[in-house]
């Protein structure tokens, strides 16, 4: 070979070696590629996120009580094998899916592997074995969220940023930790706190453990009288938050607080008259109960029918005298009746957080008062009244401290869970005298003797003094099932779903309702909400002038609520006065929106149109007093005076089918098969 030759091969092999060279350079100097080979070399795993923990008053955990395990699972070291009889089910399903990995991963374990070489890390366990308060605190999804209770109204405070923990392995080509490395866990701040509560862990435990050995279904509130800060609040029948799915279709609705819904009184708002009686000076009444009491007409009956003889407002107390209580009432009248209730807090609902609230239960308006008979129903617990355990126990602890109303607290504030320190208040004290003390005392007077000498006798401490009020609601149970209005069951279903609605609808039916509401035929608030106010916001003052129920100025006042409401609930609430009942202003926003007129309407319904109905009874249907049938179409055909209930009936069923989930075509009212049973 030449010289020249050999130059030139030297020459090429040299520019070559330059060229690999400045190529390593570059790629050394490169930072994107840095990274990626050191992510191809590394793998980083996420713990979850850590969530901030509820406290009792006393600072202790009523969540992150216990710990879980996470097993480091490692590709080709026998990991598979080591690990699986160890692994919760969940670890053990993962394990088998990535049995084949090149990757390393944690693996949920049932306790410290360490001991059998495997890296292991504990992480707060949520719930633990035995949960407490879960009707009040809620429960997560999968993805650690807060979806209900406490855990939902909190999940910004409690879950802070989101940031995770990390495990970071260095690892070679086959997912192996390369030699001389062990995982490194680099900590993270979340950015969560902690929230402290009123709850007693003592407390709630011992009322949570009464409620399961003494009630089916119920719930126990502990409120301290001094401040009315909630020790206890247990629901029964509960639930496991770490397996909702296992509740979601249990008949007696576990995932209700019964604490906040609605229910009938009964006896137990009898104190409330006797409040309005003491501080107006009308305890005198003495009344010879015969075991009924008429009132035009209408026979109202205590407990059983047994007649009580002569009582006064101790011995009506004492052995629940309905009879008494109706003749209290009407001493009293119903304003200064319906009046204490409102002081005690009825009506009402109670916010714990800005997406948290009871129900605020059923008032009866003063207009409903005004019949006799509904107004004695009242005057016992029964009828329209609607209220929560929750209400009942402030209205009691008024009477403890000395007639003082006090807002029911449950929240304190937050923590920092690192040194202890309080953070923010959650929650505020709001208080009213509602009575005096003098007033009070007696009450509590009065209702010690009916734990020592009446109906509550069972009730009687073995030391110290008790008092307190029986009461069986009549109009509660109907062949052992609940009852609730239709809006209280309307509410349930919006805001918890339509299981909610299971302790209130026969069983044989929650099915159809299942159905109704996967095909989105309920009722959506939020698109009732819109409507409303866009058909009102079309309407001029002379517009609503003419329609039923309009009249001294009533039509100004819902022209001008309207342009400012931003809800229906808001609309209501701009439009109320004590000239006007609510029912009547809610019967005028519908009647504005359908546009019912003041005059041409048929004052009582002018037929019958049967929706179901068993197909032996439909013959029957011929001995109807007014015109009755199965098809709105037939009915409408008599006669005009029909046509014209008819039309509107249709046009109330077409608006009622734009506010549904899913929008349902017009006519239905006409086209609708009646269901056969």
């Amino acid at each position: 070979m030449s010289g020249r030759r050999v130059l030139v091969l030297y020459g090429s092999l040299l520019l070559g070696f330059a060229v690999v060279l400045c190529r390593l350079f570059w790629l050394c100097s490169n930072t994107a590629y840095a990274a990626r080979a050191e992510a191809q070399s590394t793998a980083t795993l996420t713990f979850p996120a850590r969530r901030g923990n509820f406290y009792d008053c006393n600072g202790h955990l009523l969540t992150g009580l216990g710990k879980q395990w996470l097993a480091l699972s490692l590709p080709g070291e026998g990991s598979y094998t080591k690990l699986y009889p160890y692994a919760s089910k969940a670890g053990q399903a993962m394990l088998y899916q990535k049995r084949n990995a090149f990757r390393p991963f944690l693996v949920e374990v049932t306790r410290d592997v360490s001991a059998m070489g495997a890296w292991c890390y504990a992480v707060p366990r949520r719930y633990g074995d035995a949960p407490l308060a879960s009707a009040l605190l809620g429960y997560l999804d999968g993805e650690g969220h807060g979806v209900a209770g406490l855990e939902a109204a909190l999940e910004d405070l409690l879950s802070g940023t989101g940031a995770q923990d990390k495990l970071v392995c260095a690892v070679n080509a086959q997912g192996k930790l390369r030699s001389g490395t062990e995982p490194e866990l680099v900590k993270s701040d979340s950015g969560a706190v902690g929230v402290q509560l009123t709850l007693s862990r003592s407390i709630q435990r011992a009322a949570e453990a009464v409620a399961v050995q003494t009630m089916q279904s119920g719930c126990i509130l502990v409120l301290d009288a001094a401040s009315a800060k909630v020790r206890a609040c247990a629901s029964t029948p509960g639930f496991d938050p770490e397996n909702v799915s296992a509740s979601l279709n249990a008949p007696d609705s576990p995932l209700v607080n019964r604490a906040f819904q609605a229910y009938a009184v009964g006896s137990v708002f009898k104190p409330v008259l006797a409040a309005a009686a003491l501080e107006a000076g009308k305890t005198g009444l003495v009344w010879d109960c015969p075991g009924y009491c008429v009132v035009d007409g209408q026979v109202f009956r205590c407990a059983g029918g047994v007649p009580h003889g002569e009582v006064d407002l101790a011995a009506a107390l004492q052995k629940s005298c309905n009879g008494y209580f109706i003749r209290l009432g009407q001493e009293l009248g119903p304003e200064r009746v319906r009046e204490m209730a409102v002081r005690l807090g009825f009506g009402r609902a109670l916010n714990l957080a800005d997406t948290l609230s009871t129900a605020a239960g059923q008032l009866p308006e003063a207009e409903t008062l005004t019949s006799s008979g509904a107004f004695a129903n009242f005057c016992f617990g029964q009828g329209e009244l609607l209220a929560t355990p929750i209400q009942i126990a402030a209205m009691m602890n008024t009477i403890a401290a000395g007639g003082i109303w006090q807002e029911p607290l449950f929240l304190e504030c937050t923590l920092d869970e690192t040194t202890g320190e309080s953070l923010t208040a959650l929650a505020h004290r709001g208080a009213r005298r509602v009575f005096s003390a003098q007033t009070a005392r007696a009450l509590r007077e009065l209702l010690a003797s009916v734990v020592t000498e009446g109906t509550g006798h069972e009730a009687a401490p073995t030391e110290g003094t008790a008092a307190g009020k029986t009461g069986t609601a009549q109009t509660g149970q109907v062949q052992g099932q609940a009852l609730a209005s239709a809006s209280h069951i309307r509410q349930l279903v919006h805001t918890q779903g339509i299981k909610a609605a299971s302790p209130f609808v026969p069983q044989a039916a929650m099915e159809l309702y299942r159905q109704a509401a996967e095909q989105g035929q309920l009722a959506d608030p939020e698109k009732f909400s819109t409507a409303v106010l866009t058909l009102l916001r079309t309407k001029t003052p002379e517009q609503l002038s003419t329609l039923r129920g309009a009249g001294e100025g009533l039509e100004n006042r819902l022209y001008a609520a309207a342009r400012e409401a931003e809800t229906v609930n808001d609309l209501y609430d701009r439009l109320k006065t004590k000239r006007y009942p609510t029912a009547r202003l809610r019967r005028l926003v519908l009647d504005a929106v359908l546009d019912v007129p003041a005059a041409g309407l048929p004052a009582l319904p002018p037929y019958l149109l049967v929706l179901g109905a068993k197909r032996s009874a439909l013959p029957l249907l011929k001995h109807a007093k007014i015109p009755a049938g199965t098809s709105l179409a037939g009915l409408a055909g008599q006669d005009q005076k029909l046509q014209i209930a008819a039309d509107m009936h249709s046009k109330a069923v077409d608006f009622s089918l734009l506010c549904r989930y899913k929008i349902q075509p017009m006519g239905l009212a006409y086209t609708a098969h009646v269901v056969l049973l």
